[in-house]
């Protein structure tokens, strides 16, 4: 999508490079402790609890992530998690959730996407229906959930669509 806007990046390579080095790492460690396991992967759902709480520290989410780790080993804390009733949780869920997809409007808004363009709008409708959804893409045994489904498609739609123009 494109809010008119010029793309200017800064791109810092030395530290980019260690940070992938170090992604790279972790992904042959996963691989060979977890037998195939994914060590590197990001919870959206970190955005949203930043955007109910308003804190924004790393050093405080490494805090409450070693809080947590030490939590899963209290058989008893997990008894207590399952005492919290469906209903709740669900509740909880949905919470989380809407701040996530307010928080990724948030963005559109911050960066002036143009709404008026037909191309934005069917670009933005069509991948939030294929991401909500849940659509899958399944060829022979691969398969693609519907949040790569929809950034792919996303990505496919607005190369499709902008074709021809400046």
């Amino acid at each position: 999508m494109q809010s008119g806007e010029p793309l200017n990046l800064k791109f810092n390579h030395s530290v980019s490079n260690s940070n992938c080095a170090a992604a790279e790492l972790m992904e042959m460690r996963a691989m060979v402790l977890d037998a195939g396991g994914s060590a590197t992967t990001t919870y959206a759902e970190n955005i949203g609890v930043m955007a109910a709480t308003r804190i924004y520290s790393t050093a405080l989410f490494v805090v409450a992530g070693l809080f947590a780790i030490l939590l899963g080993f209290s058989p008893k804390f997990g008894a207590l998690i399952h005492t919290i009733p469906l209903p709740v949780m669900g509740g909880v869920s949905i919470v989380v959730f809407g701040l996530i997809a307010i928080a990724g409007a948030k963005i559109w808004v911050d960066n002036k996407v143009d709404f008026t363009d037909s191309r934005n709008l069917l670009v933005a409708a069509i991948t939030l229906v294929i991401g909500t959804g849940d659509f899958t893409l399944k060829f022979g045994d691969f398969a693609m959930g519907g949040i790569g489904t929809a950034t792919f498609g996303a990505i496919i739609l607005n190369a499709v669509l902008s074709y021809g123009r400046k």
